[in-house]
């Protein structure tokens, strides 16, 4: 990656984490925009799941992850796993994993289709009464097969984009992606205008949404409590 031409990122996982970034406030180097849209989303998901299934005991996360760490994904030793387990202790209920492995980055997305992600859901799901989505590619590009297999196992699932419920998926809580390409948008102009992307703090989302797939509760038998569909943004019936 150049490290002299500026890069305006929309970065799904901690970018001082992963090294795109010294500081939020001040990045140091020629990658800003926006960035952390999966940190503190944790909690939220798993607030979801226990209002609309309060005897969930175990949830199953699913995540793509890459042996070689030739992907860092935030899933992987970042904060949103971190997190996960942390807010799950609080509500007594028990995390277990299903990982995508890509051993060659170059083919990643045509040799998990399928296979790969069937078998990592089946690991994450085994007894489990709930299932996140983490991001990640392989799992944004299988998101209709994802929701289809949890509502054949019949769970309830929440991702952070709303394309999940929009597939089938059960719920999304995340950063809203209009307004956050709407602030990618900004940082090109202020760059091209001539601002240092070095000297530009990289934002955090401020505008989220949470989106219910009617549809599929009703498939896989789940009813939503009023207080969980008065939050929605948006209703999929």
């Amino acid at each position: 990656m150049t490290k002299t031409i500026p890069i305006v990122m929309n970065y799904v996982g901690d970018p001082v984490a992963a090294g795109l970034a010294l500081t939020f406030e001040r990045p140091g180097r020629n990658i800003t925009g926006i960035g952390g849209l999966a940190a503190g989303l944790s909690g939220k998901w798993l607030e979801i799941l226990k209002e609309t299934v309060p005897e969930l005991r175990r949830v199953g996360i699913l995540y793509f992850g890459n042996p070689d760490q030739s992907y860092r994904n935030p899933a992987r030793g970042y904060p949103v796993t971190r997190e996960l387990e942390i807010v799950a202790r609080s509500y007594q209920i028990e995390v277990q994993s299903g990982e995508i492995e890509a051993r060659a980055s170059s083919s990643v997305f045509m040799r998990h289709i399928g296979k790969g992600v069937g078998s990592a859901f089946t690991q994450a799901t085994r007894l489990a009464d709930a299932l996140i989505v983490l991001p990640g590619p392989v799992l944004d590009e299988n998101l209709d097969y994802i929701a289809d297999l949890a509502i054949k196992r019949r769970l309830p699932s929440i991702f952070w984009q709303a394309t999940f419920p929009e597939a089938g998926g059960l719920f999304a809580y995340g950063a809203n992606e209009i307004d956050e390409f709407r602030r990618v948008a900004y940082f090109v102009d202020k760059i091209l205008k001539g601002a240092k992307p070095q000297e530009l703090p990289v934002e955090r989302p401020t505008k989220f949404e949470f989106v219910i797939n009617l549809k599929t509760a009703e498939q896989i038998n789940v009813t939503i409590p009023p207080n969980v569909l008065a939050r929605a943004t948006k209703i999929i019936r």
